[in-house]
């Protein structure tokens, strides 16, 4: 091709115009070889192709970009209004739901104790909608509310806790739940009536709990004691299942000591017979 354009040249020096015109495309084919590093003119053009082949990709792609765009857009707004029916529904269970636990915090002894529900709507959302959930927490007429979590105490907390559990017991598909000494912080009567709705909540659900306190161990009907052993180099843990002398036992013990009574015994008897 160089030849052909040095030959056009020279038979293009009559015409002045010609010859510089030919002279910028041989300037040009060169500044083009040079930048794209190819070797001749076929590399040139096959060069060419690919790259308005990736010019037509790339308006592909921003029309299927805008295609995404409207298609999110379109998905966030019916979100917005999963979100504000969602929201909707909530309200409209929510007080009942302060209600019934304003009852069953009385059962468990604690008769000015009453739960509201904080909502704010977020801009943001997530897999339960927009809203975010404060649960807070008086336990004193006239008391102002707080976020749960600041202010419940140990025992008030163990026992809200527990009417969560027996609350979720009643949708949920779990054959066993596990409570790990959710009766921290109570005793005497209202170890009693905790007592009660574990015991309530086991006549659908396999109760598995761990507890020091003799008024709920009694009301189990299985017994396990878990104890250690030391050995020169190391400590193992042992699940033992008591004998019904030794579910008295082992009762008799949480009410009086180490050592029990005949006495202790006799109310042990009678807390698992009740």
């Amino acid at each position: 091709m160089m030849n052909n354009l040095r030959a056009i040249a020279e038979e293009s020096e009559i015409d002045p115009g010609k010859a510089e015109q030919l002279n910028e495309q041989l300037h040009a084919y060169r500044n083009l070889v040079q930048k794209h590093k190819v070797m001749n003119v076929d590399e040139l053009i096959t060069l060419r192709n690919q790259l308005d082949q990736e010019l037509q990709d790339m308006n592909m792609s921003s029309a299927r970009a805008d295609e995404l765009r409207v298609l999110i857009e379109q998905e966030k707004e019916e979100c917005r209004k999963l979100s504000a029916k969602i929201s909707e529904n909530r309200y409209l269970v929510l007080n009942d739901i302060s209600n019934k636990w304003k009852s069953d915090l009385n059962q468990l002894g604690m008769p000015n104790g009453e739960i509201r529900f904080s909502l704010d709507a977020h801009q943001e959302f997530n897999r339960y909608g927009t809203d975010h959930l404060e649960i807070q927490f008086s336990s004193n007429k006239g008391g102002s509310f707080e976020p749960l979590h600041k202010v419940a105490s140990g025992g008030e907390m163990s026992r809200i806790m527990l009417i969560i559990k027996s609350y979720l017991a009643g949708i949920s598909t779990l054959p066993t739940m596990i409570l790990d000494e959710i009766d921290t912080g109570v005793s005497g009567e209202t170890a009693r009536q905790v007592a009660e709705m574990m015991e309530s909540l086991s006549k659908k659900h396999q109760l598995i709990t761990i507890t020091h306190l003799p008024q709920i161990a009694a009301k189990g009907q299985k017994h396990f004691y878990v104890y250690k052993e030391d050995s020169e180099n190391i400590t193992r843990s042992y699940v033992k299942e008591l004998t019904e002398d030794e579910r008295v036992d082992e009762i008799a013990k949480m009410l009086s000591g180490e050592n029990p009574t005949e006495s202790a015994r006799k109310n042990a008897l009678e807390l698992i017979s009740s």
